[in-house]
């Protein structure tokens, strides 16, 4: 029996889940029995077009469809790829401003 995680306020399965079902693939020499089974593989989702995939709002990124523009905490992706560290970006995206000099300073202490 296969249990599967159904959030029931949310009626959502985590996508975690998905990797936990194991299927049975059958020896492709042989006819498809249960004695058959050449290996067990993990159920993998495909999503053609994202029709299965959720959508929510969120204050952490924004995409301007009509500029092509992509957006972290209100700053242009493009200009914190070119003027911030990984780690400062990592702290924008946590804490919604970036960092001063003594929080990255304790926040790259605290990674490492």
């Amino acid at each position: 029996m296969i249990r599967i995680p159904i959030n029931p306020v949310l009626k959502t399965i985590p996508a975690i889940a998905f990797a936990n079902i194991k299927i049975s693939i059958p020896n492709s020499s042989t006819t498809n029995t249960t004695s058959d089974v050449s290996e067990t593989v993990p159920l993998r989702l495909y999503d053609p077009a994202f029709r299965n995939t959720t959508v929510c709002n969120t204050t952490i990124s924004e995409v301007n469809g009509k500029t092509g523009k992509l957006t972290y905490r209100g700053y242009d992706v493009e200009e914190l790829a070119e003027k911030s560290t990984f780690l400062e970006v990592a702290f924008l995206l946590i804490h919604g401003e970036l960092p001063s000099v003594v929080s990255y300073s304790l926040f790259s202490l605290y990674l490492f």
